[in-house]
């Protein structure tokens, strides 16, 4: 591809559509952590002692300002007893 050539419509498309969607899965999961956080009567800073992160990571998951790690989000479900894993609403 020549410099300053756009890339194919269909790629470009599907990108910006898998980060729209990715976003969403991000802001979702961080409200759904907040609100059991929350019920549990859990603040942020024992969270992220429980799953070894600071208070600050917690709070960027939970605004869905960054995304959790696998291993982390795992440690953050069995933390707040979801019981199930959450992928979809």
């Amino acid at each position: 591809m020549q410099r300053g050539a756009m890339a194919p419509k269909g790629r470009k498309e599907w990108t910006s559509a898998k980060a729209e969607s990715l976003e969403k899965a991000r802001v979702w999961f961080g409200q759904r952590m907040r609100e059991r956080r929350e019920a549990l009567n859990v603040t942020q800073a024992d969270l992220a002692r429980a799953v070894g992160v600071s208070r600050k990571t917690v709070n960027g998951i939970e605004y869905g300002h960054t995304s959790p790690s696998f291993p982390l989000y795992i440690a953050i479900v069995r933390a707040l007893k979801a019981g199930k894993i959450p992928f979809v609403s």
